[in-house]
């Protein structure tokens, strides 16, 4: 039983391997990805910790589970992007559109979401700002 478990956890520890390239694009924490095109693009569990993705085209992308810690998204096209238990925390996403995205389960304590637009976004199970978790059936604000 331990080692099925070791090697699931290795598993999905190597889903999105270091220093990746999508879309002419390498994804490594810390990238300059400023207006980066990335639609629709699979960056699961990716680790784009304190990257810069501002004004970047993410819509639609799948993030499931990525690493955007201490990220800047200002200004980023969000929405329709599954973010579901993404970790979000102390990043800049002011002025972000979001609507339609899955936050489900994402942790976003200590972002800013000034200006950030949440229309029809899932925010059921999500760590929001200030630590509260919203609830499973928050649609559009944590409630």
């Amino acid at each position: 039983m331990k080692r099925y478990v070791s090697l699931l956890m290795l598993t999905s520890l190597l889903c999105f391997a270091a220093d990746t390239v999508v879309n002419g694009y390498t994804i490594t924490p810390e990238a300059d990805l400023k207006e980066a095109k990335l639609p629709g693009a699979n960056l699961k569990k990716a680790d784009l910790t304190a990257a810069d993705l501002s004004s970047a085209d993410l819509h639609g992308a799948n993030l499931w589970g990525a690493s955007l810690d201490n990220t800047t998204l200002t200004g980023a096209q969000l929405h329709g992007a599954n973010l579901e238990h993404a970790s979000l925390q102390g990043s800049d996403l002011s002025g972000a559109d979001l609507s339609s995205a899955d936050l489900q389960w994402a942790n976003m304590k200590g972002a800013n979401i000034e200006g950030a637009l949440f229309n029809d976004t899932k925010l059921g199970g999500t760590i929001w700002i200030d630590g509260t978790l919203c609830h499973e059936k928050s649609v559009g604000s944590c409630k």
